[in-house]
């Protein structure tokens, strides 16, 4: 697992866009069909499937986010905006699910928030 993660890591220092793109698209149908797969095997693949996807995605989006922190002229306000960015979606994704209170509609809701990642496409453009 680490080879491929350090593989990812280099196809995404050489072309992150096209990185985050890819594994955006390959991480949020995980989201469904782990609703699906039950089994102790089917969940361990899907598991292991998702994790390689969002280690990709992590992998492209940190060196976006570093990338810009670099450009900015205060990198501390930028990694503390960032921060309290994630904390405001961790808490609001948390209300969600105390609302409504079932599983099935979490795993919905990540599969949609899988997709925000792509909206950073459009700034780095």
């Amino acid at each position: 697992m680490i080879f491929i993660i350090f593989y990812l890591g280099k196809l995404a220092d050489k072309n992150d866009k096209k990185v985050l793109r890819i594994s955006t698209l390959f991480n949020a149908p995980f989201w469904i069909i782990r609703l699906f797969l039950l089994s102790p095997i089917g969940f361990f693949f899907s598991n292991l499937l998702s994790s390689v996807t969002s280690s990709a995605i992590f992998l492209s989006f940190y060196k976006t986010i570093y990338e810009k922190a670099k450009e900015s002229k205060d990198v501390v306000h930028y990694f503390l905006f960032r921060e309290y960015n994630l904390a405001i979606g961790r808490t609001l994704f948390l209300i969600f699910a105390i609302l409504t209170n079932s599983i099935f509609w979490m795993f919905i809701v990540c599969f949609f928030i899988t997709f925000s990642y792509l909206l950073l496409l459009k700034e780095m453009k």
